[in-house]
């Protein structure tokens, strides 16, 4: 399908979206779990020092990590929610549109 070719998962998101191929809710729960995903991924290189794949297990850095993001110190539970929340979310949307 033309103009369906994009290199940045948020264009190439959007326009599946355009297309019909991901719904619209759908769509809105893969780009928020991209988002956070990003961010926190980049807050942790920058409190790391080095690239990581997952969040740090280490209640410190996890904080260190949620303050780079703009979370207030002491908030390792509720970046631990906002990721669980915007993962499940971005799960089922997988699921439904991916593994049916």
């Amino acid at each position: 399908m033309p103009g369906m070719r994009h290199t940045g998962t948020m264009t190439a998101l959007r326009v599946a979206a355009e297309h019909g191929l991901v719904g619209r809710d759908d769509a809105a729960s893969l780009a928020a779990a991209w988002r956070l995903a990003s961010r926190l991924r980049n807050a942790a290189v920058l409190w790391r020092g080095r690239p990581v794949d997952a969040l740090p297990s280490d209640l410190r850095d996890l904080d260190g990590v949620a303050r780079v993001v703009g979370y207030p110190p002491g908030s390792t539970a509720r970046i631990l929610e906002d990721y669980r929340r915007t993962t499940r979310r971005a799960r089922g949307a997988v699921e439904r549109v991916f593994l049916r």
